[in-house]
């Protein structure tokens, strides 16, 4: 999973600049590596308040659909 987001936020037509891959990379494993459901819904959070998120509809829809899969 890790390397599928790395890979994602490194592809240029995704338009993540190189300053943020590496912030917004370990925000989302910080989500992955939670120890509690609610410590993973509160790291989830920050990462899709990050600015580099934020400010990134492709980043935003990424994330979400990362994010609903979960359930699967």
């Amino acid at each position: 999973m890790l390397k599928a987001v790395w890979v994602w936020l490194c592809d240029s037509h995704h338009h993540v600049s190189t300053g943020n891959r590496q912030e917004v990379y370990m925000a989302f494993k910080d989500v992955l590596l939670a120890l509690t459901e609610i410590e993973m819904y509160e790291k989830y959070e920050q990462l899709m308040q990050r600015t580099a998120v934020e400010d990134s509809e492709r980043c935003i829809t990424y994330f979400s659909n990362l994010w609903d899969q979960r359930l699967d």
